[in-house]
């Protein structure tokens, strides 16, 4: 028996905005099925010939998806409640594959930020201890002295 599938999957389909399962499934049954092609040709020709329901608008232009700015927002922790759980709702129910790559390109940001800070922290409280450490009247220099002279922006604390 063959899997039937609305317009509305067939239009998702050729937006590649499915979940890859979906994609997969389609992309099979089509293959075989010459009705099916003449289905998503049929498509293809309505919107190329600029005809367009309201829903098709809606999805091309992802109008529900949140921006960028929101998706970072709320892995900050700085959106309302109902605005973090709308963007949780739109990227694990919904299963927006676009929003969903936005959301894990700005985690991996978020990690490399984290782990670059971390290591410039740790960077920086070892020079700042080395510098006490060789100074007693408590006076921390820059790394560049010359001819055994302080650099001129040295500090005293």
């Amino acid at each position: 028996m063959r899997e039937q599938f609305s317009d509305a999957d067939l239009e998702a389909y050729l937006d590649e905005a499915l979940p890859p399962e979906d994609m997969s499934r389609i992309e099979t049954a089509a293959r075989g099925d010459a009705k099916m092609l003449r289905r998503l040709s049929g498509i293809n020709a309505r919107r190329d010939a600029g005809s367009h329901s309201l829903g098709e608008i809606w999805r091309r232009h992802r109008l529900s998806c949140p921006t960028r700015a929101e998706l970072g927002s709320c892995l900050l922790g700085v959106l309302s409640r109902p605005e973090a759980d709308y963007i949780q709702f739109h990227i694990k129910v919904v299963c927006c594959r676009f929003c969903q790559a936005n959301w894990d390109d700005l985690q991996n940001q978020q990690r490399e930020a984290d782990e670059a800070a971390a290591t410039f922290g740790n960077r920086v409280d070892s020079v700042c201890w080395r510098g006490v450490k060789r100074s007693c009247d408590w006076r921390w220099r820059d790394e560049c002295v010359s001819g055994g002279r302080p650099a001129a922006h040295e500090v005293v604390v």
